[in-house]
């Protein structure tokens, strides 16, 4: 396949996840008040709170710096290009475009701008979500490199993404499913989920991901609450 070819399925596959990204929140939303008996938000609301956020003017707090207003646009930046690094499905094929790796420490290098910015704001809840934040990550990341080294070992490949998707063998064997395991934790550490994190909370004793954005506003929060989606 040719470069050009696939630099086009790249930003295919990069538009279409930020495309959707607030529509698979407004899904989780709308099951997960279903199961609670609730209506819940329409499933576009993500899109109108986006757009809402992108009209109004940011406010900063007085101690804070260029870091702060750097943070949700890195974070941002960061999340769509670890988006860029995953195996493109498109075409029946799989189109080899990064490395698993790679995509988890962009995502890290997100969540450190967004760590950073949390202290900036020099507010009590900044800081609390931002040192929760950090301890969960200095456990969860490790765990999750593990889980993705021992699927590379086990089929015999490096970890580059399309080199893994494509390692079918022993789909059922301990091993992978241990890691697979392993990693669907990380997952639900990584996204914010019960019971690491509540995102639909505020109160400071579950507060882990929404402290750290609770001094911004505007369009500042548009970037940080889609690269959160």
């Amino acid at each position: 396949m040719s470069l050009a070819l696939q630099l086009i399925f790249t930003v295919v596959q990069v538009a279409t996840l930020v495309a959707i990204a607030p529509l698979v929140n407004g899904l989780i939303k709308k099951i997960k008040a279903r199961f609670q008996r609730r209506v819940g938000p329409p499933l576009l609301q993500g899109y109108r709170d986006l757009a809402k956020l992108m009209i109004k003017e940011s406010i900063h707090a007085a101690p804070t710096s260029g870091v702060f207003r750097l943070a949700p646009v890195m974070s941002l930046v960061a999340t769509t290009l670890a988006a860029a690094t995953f195996p493109c499905f498109l075409a029946g094929a799989l189109v080899p475009t990064g490395d698993v790796i790679v995509a988890l420490y962009l995502l890290a290098l997100g969540r450190f701008f967004t760590a950073l910015a949390g202290l900036d704001a020099a507010s009590a809840f900044g800081g609390l979500g931002s040192s929760r934040d950090v301890t969960i990550a200095a456990v969860a990341e490790p765990v999750a490199v593990v889980a993705i080294l021992v699927l590379a070992a086990g089929v015999g490949t490096t970890t580059e993404g399309s080199a893994l998707a494509a390692g079918t063998d022993g789909l059922l064997a301990p091993w992978r499913l241990l890691a697979a395991a392993a990693f669907f934790l990380i997952v639900l550490t990584e996204c914010a989920r019960v019971p690491v994190d509540n995102p639909a909370t505020h109160l400071e004793l579950t507060m882990i991901h929404e402290a750290m954005l609770l001094e911004y506003s505007g369009a500042e929060l548009a970037c940080a609450t889609a690269a959160g989606a």
